[in-house]
């Protein structure tokens, strides 16, 4: 493990969390002696802290051991107590409370990237593209309002992967944006299994070039996102986040909404989840 925080800290990463094992094939105090020997290590140089901080006692023994920050995956007050009163960052993960199923959700991450954002997020929508996109409605005040989540780029990477359009999607090609919206439109009438086979059909019966495929593919599968991105009442819509997801997004917003559409560069999107966590480590 030193050697791999060495090359981190080489390619310039001064936060590291080294997570507790939540199936218990990795003791608690073996995790902690890892905590231990990267805080010697890289006293004064780097931020060691612990993830995935589910207990009390993990919180004393990330102490303990030198660590200087609690990253939990829920809202747990004995958890946050605890790492307060050890003098530790306490970076918790965030819930909806809600007794129905739409407005129950969670967020873990996310929030710290979203503090990250070198821009006025007030009174917008935030989206954050990835494996799972959140999609944050932020209040004139800075707050989160309410925010939902969408497994899009799992999607995108399972069906491009592990079943027959594995021949017919290239991910690593830009999504033509005549095809993307001609995707999108397709999904919206017929529904996004018939419009994910029409992908294939595009190859086989029509020669479409792979930017085509790639686009119609990727309208198909935004389509529900977009659709409900829609009805939130905010005009202004900031997207970070992956780069693969985030130009096609905008497109589709700019293309059919009436929304203010902001893009932050792949730098910033790329540094806000360390700047979120330096920027909570400083205020707490």
């Amino acid at each position: 493990m030193p050697l791999l925080a060495e090359a981190l800290y080489d390619g310039g990463v001064r936060l590291l969390e080294v997570t507790f094992d939540a199936c218990g094939k990795k003791t608690d105090a073996e995790t902690a002696a890892d905590i231990e020997t990267l805080a010697k290590n890289f006293k004064g140089r780097m931020y060691i802290g612990a993830g995935t901080v589910l207990t009390e006692k993990q919180v004393r023994l990330t102490k303990k051991a030198g660590g200087s920050f609690i990253i939990s995956s829920n809202t747990d007050k004995g958890v946050i107590t605890e790492s307060r009163m050890c003098g530790l960052v306490s970076i918790p993960g965030v819930k909806t409370v809600s007794e129905t199923l739409e407005n129950a959700d969670i967020m873990r991450g996310e929030e710290t990237e979203l503090m990250g954002l070198d821009i006025d997020i007030s009174d917008s929508l935030v989206l954050l593209p990835g494996s799972h996109s959140k999609c944050i409605s932020v209040s004139k005040d800075g707050r989160i309002n309410e925010f939902h989540t969408f497994l899009t780029g799992e999607m995108l990477y399972a069906i491009s992967n592990a079943t027959i359009l594995s021949r017919t999607v290239d991910l690593s090609v830009a999504a033509d944006k005549e095809y993307l919206i001609m995707g999108y439109k397709y999904c919206e009438k017929h529904g996004i299994n018939e419009a994910l086979f029409k992908t294939r059909i595009l190859d086989m019966l029509f020669s479409c070039t792979p930017a085509q495929r790639m686009g119609f593919f990727t309208g198909a599968i935004l389509y529900g996102e977009i659709s409900r991105i829609i009805k939130l009442s905010q005009k202004r819509v900031i997207i970070a986040g992956k780069r693969e997801l985030k130009y096609s997004m905008a497109h589709l917003l700019e293309h059919f909404f009436q929304k203010e559409v902001i893009c932050v560069s792949d730098t910033a999107a790329n540094n806000a989840p360390a700047l979120g966590a330096v920027k909570i480590y400083t205020e707490q």
